[in-house]
């Protein structure tokens, strides 16, 4: 099966839950960037630093899907959809800036994003399942980049979900 067979055959609580874990693995990439970008200090680091954009946005994000996949009560549910609404602002606000990202540290950067944007569920319903799926490619595509993971590492995490 191709991934996005893989992923179009998962429920959707199990295609977040694969989201949850393939950001996790790539969220090395992003925090190694944010934290050269700090002590190099350079543009993207002064942003990070003047707190424009949290240098933790992927583990945020990261935080904040495993917060909605579990059982919560209405005023949770509500403060996450607030919280949800604040970290894809800040995602939006980095999109409009337009920085010079490696293409591994913007597929992390994109892959979260795709994520949030899925929960948000705001997407026209056709192509809410295409985000969760790009979610998932663009973490593997920036973890094979970085060699963070083989492709039979990889393998082996999508048999596990299926």
């Amino acid at each position: 099966m191709t991934l996005k067979e893989i992923v179009a055959s998962l429920s959707e609580y199990v295609g977040l839950e694969l989201a949850i874990r393939f950001l996790e693995i790539g969220l090395p990439i992003w925090d190694d960037f944010s934290q050269k970008s700090i002590d190099d200090s350079t543009t993207y680091g002064a942003i990070l630093e003047l707190e424009l954009i949290d240098s933790k946005i992927i583990s945020l994000s990261i935080q904040l899907g495993k917060a909605w996949i579990q059982p919560k009560s209405a005023a949770m549910q509500a403060k996450l959809e607030t919280d949800l609404k604040g970290l894809l602002s800040e995602f939006s606000m980095c999109l409009c800036l337009k920085p010079d990202l490696d293409p591994h540290i913007e597929l992390i950067f994109h892959a979260a994003y795709n994520f949030l944007d899925y929960i948000n569920k705001e997407a026209i319903p056709r192509s809410q399942k295409s985000m969760i799926y790009a979610s998932i490619n663009q973490s593997i595509d920036a973890i094979i980049k970085v060699k963070l993971l083989t492709e039979a590492e990889i393998n082996t995490i999508l048999k596990t979900y299926q």
